[in-house]
């Protein structure tokens, strides 16, 4: 019983995948710690909020696909993206 040629294909594929020809490797690239991630992601929810609280001081209409979205989503944004800035801000001062 012979193997069919497509497995032979596919095998040649994931040898070439595994033995980097081109000497490529993850192990010279470096993460982002949790530390500097939490802290982008706080900064990040921060200017959201502050999106949301500059809709409500200044009373700026929205609409989107021709609904004019009420101010009180802009309340509930304000209270989420709050809380994960904070919570961002708090783990990426540790």
């Amino acid at each position: 019983m012979s193997t069919p040629i497509f497995i032979y294909k596919i095998n040649d594929f994931y040898g070439k995948v595994k033995k980097r020809p081109n000497g490529f490797s993850f192990k010279n690239y470096k993460y982002m710690s949790q530390k500097n991630y939490s802290l982008l992601a706080g900064i990040i929810f921060l200017l959201v909020s502050l999106i949301h609280l500059s809709r409500i001081i200044f009373g700026w209409s929205a609409v989107m696909a021709g609904w004019s979205i009420p101010i009180w989503i802009n309340w509930t944004g304000l209270a989420g993206a709050g809380f994960m800035s904070w919570q961002g801000l708090k783990l990426g001062k540790k």
